[in-house]
């Protein structure tokens, strides 16, 4: 059966609040996927998550102040998650799971604002995943791949080591940024600085196989936040069963 599949990503800046949570799970219901960062979260507070999303969640735990990310699916999935990989610090997530036939590697990442190029070395776990399709997915990255056109305002050259190191991995894996392939004419900044410093961070890179299946790429206004969320669609074959969730 052939259905339109949604995905967002979205920098929530805290999740401590409540009623901030409630909203945005609310904001966030008609999408199949979500990739959350910067939660603040804590072992303590997956119980929450528990009531208020119905349906599976992966968590890469940070503290109550700092960094913490997430990817939630919604229930009615045909879901299967093969492996994990987490991020001691609550900077990315790395989950090898089957939708229905399709194999992925869902990767959510929320960088270092610093050249930290550890973080990055890190993440050469990716090599280790043998999947199908590779779906870099969302992700605050911190890091306009084109300064000159993704920012405004502020230092061009800084964190230059790690937009090289992943430039570079952009090229050899063939991902994009989907966004950037759908909009080529176009300019969109999703954060902006105290110091009004605006650029173009937050992004879906895809490898080729799934850009030829997306649909549709947008850029929704922040939603209690400072960051705006990335959105994309596929057009999927997904039968209508349901899959163990492990």
């Amino acid at each position: 059966m052939t259905c339109r599949f949604r995905v967002i990503s979205q920098n929530v800046c805290g999740l401590h609040e409540a009623s901030k949570h409630k909203a945005i799970f609310h904001k966030q219901k008609d999408y199949d996927i979500i990739f959350l960062h910067e939660m603040h979260w804590t072992w303590e507070l997956d119980m929450d998550l528990m009531y208020e999303w119905h349906g599976h969640f992966l968590t890469a735990h940070g503290t109550e102040h700092s960094s913490g990310v997430a990817i939630l699916f919604k229930a009615k999935l045909p879901l299967c998650v093969h492996r994990t990989v987490e991020s001691q610090a609550g900077r990315y997530l790395l989950a090898d799971v089957s939708l229905g036939t399709r194999r992925l590697l869902l990767v959510n990442v929320y960088t270092p604002n610093t050249d930290d190029l550890d973080f990055w070395n890190d993440l050469k776990a990716l090599e280790e995943m043998d999947c199908q399709d590779i779906f870099w997915g969302g992700g605050d990255f911190y890091i306009p791949l084109d300064p000159l056109l993704d920012k405004h305002r502020g230092n061009v050259n800084s964190c230059k080591q790690t937009r090289d190191w992943l430039c570079q991995c952009m090229d050899e894996a063939d991902w994009s940024d989907i966004w950037c392939e759908h909009h080529p004419k176009d300019f969109e900044f999703t954060h902006q600085t105290s110091a009004r410093v605006a650029m173009h961070i937050d992004f879906f890179l895809l490898s080729q196989s799934l850009r030829l299946s997306c649909i549709t790429s947008d850029i929704k206004p922040a939603f209690k936040s400072d960051h705006s969320t990335p959105t994309i669609q596929f057009d999927w074959d997904l039968p209508n069963v349901f899959h163990p969730f492990w």
